[in-house]
């Protein structure tokens, strides 16, 4: 008998992976969440069609999950992205442990990388919310191991299986396809013979992946519930799997260049610290190098998905979500790092597990007790509750016009089976249906639908032709507020109790002061509910929704001679969103709201209050073109002129095609005597202004010079 020897142990992925998923459960939240979690959420139950590009792999995946007899539907779905999340770490430890120095101490490492990550914040919260980023990760470390295994055992099955998860993969998020580059990279082996062969059938088997994509007009044509886009026809098709609504804001940063810069530097010191402790930089190094001699298309692979992905979402600094393929790479190459650094420092052949497994035990304590006060959405019940009961009480056979709500209330009609007599509707479907959803009578039966009218589609035209029939039949519209600092519906608005207007047939000459008060203090009592429950305190996104709402009701009462009332949630907003609110979000979240706050005191004519703000804003997001015009047109109201061209002429440089910009920029050279100039830009302001709503806004700056 062998005396004195330790026995040689190291971690499997179930150590790490089981102990995490059971966590990710526990702090699951049992709402349908908030932003896109809804819409996913419906989209999977119904089988629908979600924003572009469409995942359609997603909504396939979810849908089978979502007949697990437990609890409601949208902890089904949050379920899937706590399973895919495990999968997800699974993936990496495996690559991890093949490219380490010896078992024993790649297994250690891997535990570690696998265990820091699914402890970071970011990646926490998309385990615990509906989401497609974790299946997008799952989706990915499968490509990485089928490959992998495919170059260290020369099976071509593996090959074949890579590019069957990477069709799988397109299909659930569109960013997979910029990783092929770094993926080829990385599968062909050009000194194996058949090449051309194996290229041949890989791409088939890649195809066959991708051909979940014909989900889109298949359901589309059916009329689900969900239907965003509606990509039944091959031309809305392209425009829908390749984002043609947001083709502006791909590679924005790039593309502009004078902002690259800026957002790289915000990205740098600012976004990169949540992923990488002090410690994890020089181990990506270590790994990198390391990776670098053993297979270099492996690391190819892995710099280009950090640097694609960083470099594609570097203006999305305020959500970390989407630099999650990036933080992969880069934990992966990190725990190749300190693999390498535990077999030089420690024995090779029989480590002793008590240090590693100390350490490891270590960081899940120190990482449950950052990480749990802020995570554990299990007691949150807000974002199935919020807004509910102005749903349930609407009136039989209503409709509900919707902006940011619309996705809250599919979910409330859809997978809650709520008030099925409500049509709701969208107002992007109005103004944008190129992109969204035409309205038509086939989509909304139980309403009445008129005919386009002749000539170029105007959305704010088809709405008012779509209210007025509606009203002349008693029916009742309600009204979430959407974009009332223009002034165009705001005249035919009344307060219809909780949150949401009523759409009233003749223009409302004088607003009941007891409305207003009732109104008020019907918003006082909400949130305060809200913030007694901590709910509003730990949901950013509710956080989100007030503040864009705030304003939009302040405006409302402004154009209705109600200033008190307007003061009063102006007070309210710089009450919530002071340093417990929008001074605690990124630089990318806080300069909308500070810039918000500035336009509401300017249209309260508080010229120097709303240039404090707007400045503000400006100095955490220089770029914004809206903000800067505002600043403008402060400044001059201010009778500050030089600082007022420079902010106007600046703006319009940001944002040539705005027409506000424009006409502002124009009454800073009429009120600077240079009349020639002014009419300039009225004219460009006019040609540039494309609806009726623009038009009017445009003529009213005009004529009030």
């Amino acid at each position: 008998m062998r005396m004195g020897r330790r026995i040689e142990w190291a971690p499997g992925p179930a150590w790490v992976c089981l102990p995490l998923f059971a966590l990710y459960v526990l702090t699951a939240g049992p709402g349908p969440g908030w932003r896109d979690n809804p819409e996913f959420a419906v989209s999977a139950a119904t089988l629908g069609v979600a924003h572009p590009l469409g995942f359609p792999t997603y909504s396939l995946t979810v849908k089978l999950l979502t007949w697990l007899p437990l609890a409601d539907l949208p902890f089904r779905a949050t379920l899937g992205s706590a399973l895919f999340a495990a999968l997800a770490l699974y993936f990496l430890f495996e690559l991890i442990r093949r490219q380490g120095e010896s078992e024993a101490s790649a297994s250690w490492a891997a535990a570690g990388a696998a265990l820091v990550l699914g402890l970071t914040p970011t990646f926490w919260t998309n385990a615990t919310q509906i989401e497609v980023y974790t299946l997008n990760l799952a989706f990915l470390g499968g490509v990485f191991v089928c490959v992998q295994r495919w170059a260290s055992e020369g099976n071509e099955v593996w090959l074949y299986a890579a590019a069957l998860v990477y069709g799988l993969a397109s299909g659930n998020h569109g960013t997979m396809a910029l990783y092929l580059p770094g993926l080829l990279a990385f599968a062909i082996r050009p000194d194996r013979p058949g090449l051309a062969r194996r290229l041949g059938l890989a791409m088939l088997c890649f195809l066959v992946g991708l051909s979940v994509y014909l989900y889109l007009p298949v359901r589309a044509a059916a009329g689900p519930a969900m239907d965003f886009g509606h990509p039944a026809t091959w031309q809305r098709f392209w425009m829908h799997v390749t984002d043609r609504k947001d083709a502006a804001s791909h590679f924005a940063a790039i593309r502009e260049g004078f902002s690259f810069a800026h957002y790289a530097w915000i990205f740098l010191s600012r976004t990169t610290p949540v992923w990488f402790w002090p410690v994890g930089a020089p181990l990506f190094l270590v790994g990198l190098w390391t990776t670098w001699g053993r297979d270099r298309g492996l690391a190819l692979a892995l710099v280009w998905v950090l640097l694609i992905d960083s470099i594609f979402f570097i203006k999305w600094t305020n959500d970390a979500s989407a630099f999650l393929p990036a933080a992969f790479s880069a934990s992966l190459l990190a725990g190749v790092g300190a693999s390498r650094v535990l077999a030089a420092v420690g024995p090779s052949r029989s480590p002793s597990p008590v240090y590693p497994a100390a350490a490891l035990v270590l960081v899940l304590a120190l990482g449950l007790r950052a990480g749990l006060p802020d995570h554990d959405r299990s007691g949150l019940y807000l974002s199935g509750e919020t807004f509910r009961a102005d749903f349930e009480n609407l009136a039989p056979d209503a409709v509900s016009l919707t902006g940011l709500l619309w996705f809250h209330q599919r979910a409330f009609q859809d997978l809650y089976r709520l008030r099925d007599d409500v049509t709701v509707m969208s107002f992007s479907d109005f103004f944008a249906p190129q992109w969204f959803n035409p309205v038509t009578r086939t989509r909304f039966p139980r309403v009445e639908v008129p005919a386009p009218a002749a000539g170029p589609y105007d959305g704010d035209a088809c709405l008012g032709r779509f209210l007025t029939a509606n009203l002349d039949q008693g029916r009742m519209i309600y009204f979430e507020p959407y974009e009332l600092e223009e002034g165009v519906y705001s005249r035919n608005l009344l307060p219809a109790g909780g949150l949401l207007l009523r759409v009233t047939f003749r223009p409302v000459e004088q607003l009941d002061p007891a409305r207003a008060e009732r109104f008020l203090l019907g918003l006082r009592n909400q949130i305060g509910r809200e913030v007694e429950s901590d709910g509003f305190l730990t949901e950013p996104d509710l956080h989100r929704y007030y503040f864009r709402m705030l304003p939009q009701y302040a405006s409302y009462f402004q154009q209705h001679a109600r200033p008190r009332a307007a003061m009063a949630l102006l007070d309210l907003t710089e009450n919530l969103f002071g340093p417990q609110g929008a001074d605690s979000f990124p630089p990318r979240e806080r300069a909308p709201v500070l810039g918000d706050i500035g336009l509401l005191h300017l249209n309260a004519g508080r010229a120097d209050r709303a240039a404090g703000y707007l400045e503000k804003a400006l100095n955490l997001d220089p770029y914004d073109a809206n903000f800067r015009a505002a600043l403008g047109l402060a400044r001059l109201f201010q009778g500050r002129l030089p600082e007022a061209r420079e902010a106007l002429e600046r703006a319009v440089e940001l944002a040539p095609d705005d027409p506000l910009a424009r006409v502002w920029l124009g009454r800073y050279h009429r009120q600077a005597g240079n009349a020639a100039r002014a009419r300039e830009c009225e004219d460009m302001a006019r040609s540039l202004a494309a609806t009726s709503r623009k038009r009017a806004e445009v003529e009213r700056w005009i004529g009030g010079h």
